[in-house]
Order: structure tokens, then sequence, then C-alpha cells
């Protein structure tokens, strides 16, 4: 799976919109949530895909539809094949680190916020 978000959902025509990146590596906070766009951004890494073909699967309520669309390659972008492919893997690798790495990060920043809230709370019951 390289993506998966919700659409509108409303009565109707809707429309939903993949901009051709892969899932963040972090959730975004409430905080961070603005600008998360393709590529390096405040938040996470969100790689572009690659060019080839990609099963787009819509679901709604217990009826799918399945198509496949294919995704093509920028011609501005002259690359040979070996460059594409380590490119690819230094990206890959990249994503992997993200991954793992704001997951830590996230824990160990609420671990400091959880004791720093229990010793100002000790601190203003010793100041009683």
């Amino acid at each position: 799976m390289v993506r998966e978000f919700d659409g509108p959902g409303a009565a109707g025509v809707n429309r939903a919109n993949w901009d051709l990146c892969y899932d963040a590596a972090a959730e975004p906070t409430p905080r961070t949530d603005g600008g998360n766009q393709c590529g390096i951004s405040r938040t996470s890494a969100r790689p572009k895909v690659e060019p080839g073909k990609y099963t787009i699967k819509i679901k709604v309520g217990s009826k799918d539809a399945i198509q496949e669309v294919t995704v093509e390659d920028d011609p501005h972008i002259q690359l040979s094949a070996e460059d594409r492919a380590a490119r690819r893997a230094a990206i890959d690798q990249l994503y992997t680190m993200e991954k793992g790495r704001g997951i830590k990060d996230r824990k160990t920043i609420q671990g400091l916020k959880d004791a720093l809230n229990a010793a100002r709370g000790q601190w203003k019951a010793d100041a009683d």
C-alpha cells in the first residue's frame, strides 16, 4: 500500500485527489499539520511514487471500485535506470529511518512533557 486517505464522504458526486506521494512517515501533529506537501516538509518526508502502474481502490460502504492508473515519468527529469534505482533506494532508506525516528522521538517528547508536568505539580504542592 502506498497511500490511504478518506474522501469527502457526502452524498452525491465527490472528488478526492492523490498527490502521487506516499503516506507521511509519521503522523502530523495538530501543530505541524499545515503545509505537509511532497518532498521534505516540516513534519516528515513524503516521497513521490515512481513511474509505473498503480491500482486505485475506492470503498464506499460495503462496495469497492478498483481501477488501474499509470503514473508517467516527468519528461524534464532525465535519469538512467541505474540512477533511478539508486535514487529510489536512498529515498526508501531515508523514509524508513524517518518512520522509526518520528515514533521514537514523539514518545521521548511525550515522556519529557509528562515528567515536566509531574514536577510542576509537585512544586505547586510543595509551595502550598
